[in-house]
């Protein structure tokens, strides 16, 4: 990750952090150590990012002008628009 994270998450396990830098999402599964970079957002206006509690491979994002809300089942490789 070349640049600070916007957003920083860790799943209800604490197996699992997200970061969410630009337009960027990274996880890292050794606290930090190492950055996995799993997708680009084609936007960098994202104002919120939630994982599931239930399950960490089910994240949201929302970006804000114009609103969206993207879904992602398989851990952020790849996303789906519901709004």
């Amino acid at each position: 990750m070349s640049a600070p994270p916007d957003r920083l998450l860790v799943d209800a396990t604490g197996r699992i952090l997200y970061a969410l830098s630009s337009h960027d999402l990274w996880a890292s599964k050794d606290r930090g150590s190492t950055w996995q970079h799993r997708f680009q957002f084609d936007r960098g206006d994202g104002i919120s990012f939630l994982i599931d509690p239930l399950n960490a491979q089910h994240l949201y994002a929302g970006f804000f002008l114009p609103g969206e809300v993207r879904e992602s089942t398989d851990g952020g490789q790849s996303w789906h628009v519901l709004t």
